[in-house]
């Protein structure tokens, strides 16, 4: 029979002094509580109880270490045990059952996380840990249960065809790992720590090389203006691109941008050349969705407009550049962007170029036009560097922004005017009427 006593922190003290040779089991006299006492002086909160009575087997619920829980909370938990027996349940199964990490389950929980937090690209995220994680492993596989190598090979697998989308899932899984963790549904973080890659000096080299990117010239950005025209290219696409060269914004931030962000200005003269004449429209993309968590104003001109009217909208109304999925934003840039530049080589843009070229090409050609470097780094939405000056100046520059961006969308537009001749197939009426101040026609290559 066990040890019957009044269990409080100094009795337990003195029980562990006192542990001999043989494991012993004591029950509270105040509650259901037992402390088991290993020979080594180890104590641990327990339950023991029997679901059908006098002679069926005994069961053992496990609370915790007398160092980890405190007297009284272990007294609850025994009392909520004890009660669950009464009303027909069985804690130590349901306790198992709850140890688990069913990973549709997890993935569903991180998800409503984000979403309360207000993350960007929530959707993206979910969508990720779906079709890499939940479709080839399915809804139920016990997360807990998977090694670094098995998470890892499924990383693996998705670099396969997908090298982009590989690193996001890799990011995904630690991320859904450490809030479990968190949530106390697995015991470690398996992807967590492990060596880190190291580069070769060339690999190094050629990332250093990326990270300075490049600048192209008013030729180069007339021949990829004429690219994203090509019947070869997605629609949405190809205005999304040409809207970057224009605005300079962030590639996630431009393919999530909304129409109803757009403000239309009645007071717009379109024949107004003066400095700081009012833009044809603002667009306002809103702190949930920016980088830095700041809103960012861009005041397009009639120029930069009719890059987002050209593009036509069959079954998407949200977004300001469709995709070709029902609702949902342009992605896999890993195919879209080499697409294009494999025909922009044939307007003469050569070399390797990313996304991101296209807002250190707009930084460069403001500076290049005389544009103040305080307004330059507003029309990108860059945070002040220095801490005092983001406190004290508020000051916006609108009208300045307002006419940087008039004079860059002209030089844009006299760029693209003066480019190669080329056929173009327009698909519509109104498109020839507006030349290139359309994003509706599609450009083809002469000859």
């Amino acid at each position: 029979m066990a040890e019957r006593t009044k269990l409080t922190a100094k009795r337990i003290e003195a029980l562990a002094k006192d542990a001999g040779e043989r494991e012993r089991f004591v029950r509270d006299t105040e509650s259901p509580l037992g402390i088991r006492i290993l020979p080594g002086g180890k104590i641990t909160y327990m339950v023991r109880y029997r679901l059908g009575g006098r002679g069926s087997p005994e069961r053992r619920y496990t609370i915790g270490p007398v160092d980890k829980v405190k007297l009284k909370e272990a007294q609850e938990i025994a009392l909520k045990v004890t009660s669950s027996v009464a009303a027909g349940g069985d804690p130590q199964a349901e306790k198992r059952r709850k140890a688990l990490a069913p990973a549709g389950e997890l993935v569903d929980a991180y998800i409503a996380k984000q979403r309360q937090a207000g993350i960007t690209n929530v959707e993206q995220n979910a969508s990720c840990l779906r079709r890499y994680l939940l479709e080839p492993l399915g809804q139920n596989i016990d997360i807990a249960g998977l090694a670094r190598a098995e998470l890892m090979e499924r990383v693996e697998a998705v670099r396969k065809n997908k090298p982009g989308a590989a690193k996001a899932f890799r990011l995904q899984l630690h991320a859904l790992l450490a809030f479990a963790l968190d949530q106390g549904r697995v015991p470690a973080n398996v992807l967590a720590g492990g060596p880190r890659e190291r580069r070769t000096r060339a690999e190094r080299l050629r990332v250093e090389k990326t990270r300075q990117g490049r600048q192209l010239t008013m030729e180069e950005i007339a021949g990829l203006w004429q690219a994203t025209l090509d019947a070869r290219i997605p629609v949405g696409f190809g205005g999304m691109v040409r809207f970057l060269l224009v605005a300079g914004t962030r590639r996630n931030e431009t393919a999530l941008a909304q129409l109803d962000w757009l403000t239309r200005h009645a007071e717009h003269r379109g024949n107004d050349k003066r400095p700081f004449a009012h833009p044809a429209a603002t667009l306002r993309i809103p702190p949930a969705t920016t980088k830095n968590g700041q809103a960012h104003f861009i005041p397009l001109p009639e120029f930069a407009l009719a890059v987002i009217d050209g593009v036509p909208r069959l079954h998407d109304e949200m977004h300001l550049f469709p995709s070709s999925r029902l609702g949902a934003p342009i992605s896999g840039w890993s195919k879209l962007w080499p697409r294009l530049l494999n025909v922009a080589r044939e307007y003469d843009v050569e070399g390797p170029l990313t996304l991101h070229d296209l807002r250190k090409t707009a930084r460069s050609h403001w500076s290049r036009l005389g544009i103040a470097t305080v307004v330059a780094e507003l029309m990108l939405n860059h945070r002040s560097q220095s801490t005092l000056e983001a406190i004290y100046n508020l000051e916006a520059h609108e009208a300045a922004r307002a006419d940087a961006m008039a004079r860059w969308c002209q030089e844009i537009e006299k760029a693209v005017r003066e480019a190669k001749p080329a056929r173009v197939e327009f698909k519509d009426k109104g498109a020839r009427e507006r030349g290139i101040k359309s994003s509706g026609g599609r450009r083809r290559k002469a000859g």
